[in-house]
């Protein structure tokens, strides 16, 4: 069993098939990187088995447009919720409000959960955008993202792509 993981969860199985997620987990990660524009917007996703069950939400207390760092006593109170409710933490989310598409420099050299996906939003024009990665090689590999709803895509005047792609 790796680090981290526990109750037969399979990594394996998970980057496989990617995460999945459900119309109002991905509409709730965009309003809130929308909210914070143009500084950049983090938070945790839980669950189980490669499914998103729990969106929290958590402030950048850097309030920078380049870097995140979430609010300690925020994250902390995620976590033992994620715990107390016998979930395990999938992703870690932040946008690039400014670029790039993928994961920065900082990024990949600041990652400090193995096992963790990060799913980064990005901004073109007035279109937000996400993908996700896994980053414990040091070198970040895509991983998909599906919606739950039917399979569709999501897509709007504010967003796109990532998503089944």
């Amino acid at each position: 069993m790796r680090s981290g993981l526990r109750q037969g969860y399979n990594l394996f199985t998970m980057s496989e098939r990617g995460l999945r997620l459900a119309p109002n987990q991905w509409e709730s990660m965009l309003q809130h990187v929308e909210r914070c524009f143009p500084e950049e917007g983090c938070g945790l996703l839980a669950g189980r088995d490669g499914s998103i069950l729990r969106v929290h939400i958590i402030e950048n207390c850097l309030h920078s447009p380049f870097r995140f760092r979430m609010e300690p006593e925020a994250q902390l109170e995620a976590f033992q919720q994620i715990e107390a409710e016998g979930l395990v933490l999938l992703a870690i989310f932040h946008s690039h409000p400014h670029g790039p598409e993928g994961p920065s420099l900082a990024d990949l050299e600041e990652h400090a959960y193995a096992d963790v996906i990060h799913i980064i939003w990005s901004r073109s024009g007035n279109r937000w955008s996400c993908k996700a990665f896994r980053l414990d090689s040091g070198r970040p590999e895509a991983i998909p993202l599906t919606m739950d709803a039917e399979g569709q895509s999501p897509g709007s005047d504010r967003a796109e792509g990532g998503i089944g792609t």
